[in-house]
């Protein structure tokens, strides 16, 4: 997987994270390892309709980020590496396929090309 640079303010925390407490237990320690050793790992993406970036792994290192951005620490410039994954077709919500294909002239049942591949392809892991 290609791996991008993502400017902080175009990232937002999905819903779907598997982390949805938001806790912040260990933010010092991580803000602490990423000023001593960088990012060691790129955060996990999807583009969702809305516009920017949903973080659906890594919000825990977003938050630190942002937080060392907010405390001076890092520039306000900052990115984080990122890998995109497609988003989950089963997790859209059903009017996003509708709407997509009404646009195009297709019928639900049978879907344009591009959301067809999209609920044959597995989800990347």
């Amino acid at each position: 997987m290609k791996t991008i640079a993502i400017p902080l303010g175009r990232l937002r925390l999905a819903d779907t994270n598997m982390r949805i407490s938001r806790r912040t237990a260990g933010l010092e320690e991580l803000k602490a390892s990423l000023l001593v050793h960088g990012q060691l790992q790129p955060i996990v993406v999807t583009r969702p309709p809305e516009g920017g970036f949903a973080v659906v792994a890594g919000a825990r290192l977003t938050l630190a980020a942002r937080a060392l951005v907010a405390e001076g620490k890092w520039p306000d410039t900052a990115r984080l590496a990122a890998v995109r994954r497609r988003a989950d077709p089963a997790a859209l919500p059903p009017a996003t396929c509708a709407r997509c294909c009404a646009g195009r002239g297709y019928q639900p049942a049978t879907r344009c090309p591009a959301c067809w591949r999209l609920t044959r392809r597995p989800a990347a892991r």
